[in-house]
């Protein structure tokens, strides 16, 4: 029971920086949302940053089939491998005009 108590406190661990990679880029595409020529040109991205001796990698891919009109739908994937373990969690948000 402890050592799967382990390995789960190690896997929160890793999402949490993901996630956090996660929205610190959803945050800032969020604010093209308010610019015509800004919301237009919102891009996916690839970005690698090491945590603690980590690599995470994220791979953020846009689509403009979105459940509603106008609207962008993207998905963010971030993988990272913890001594041989590979694992990844994926974020999905919709971005909408707002000008």
């Amino acid at each position: 029971m402890t050592s799967r108590s382990t390995t789960q406190d190690s896997r929160a661990y890793h999402i949490t920086h993901a996630s956090m990679m996660v929205e610190e880029f959803f945050e800032n595409a969020t604010r093209m949302q308010y610019n015509a020529d800004d919301y237009r040109d919102l891009n996916g991205t690839l970005a690698a940053r090491t945590i603690n001796g980590v690599v995470y990698t994220m791979n953020c891919t846009l689509s403009a089939v979105a459940p509603v009109d106008r609207c962008k739908e993207m998905t963010c994937t971030v993988n990272w491998n913890n001594k041989g373990i590979q694992a990844s969690t994926q974020h999905v948000y919709v971005f909408s005009p707002k000008y």
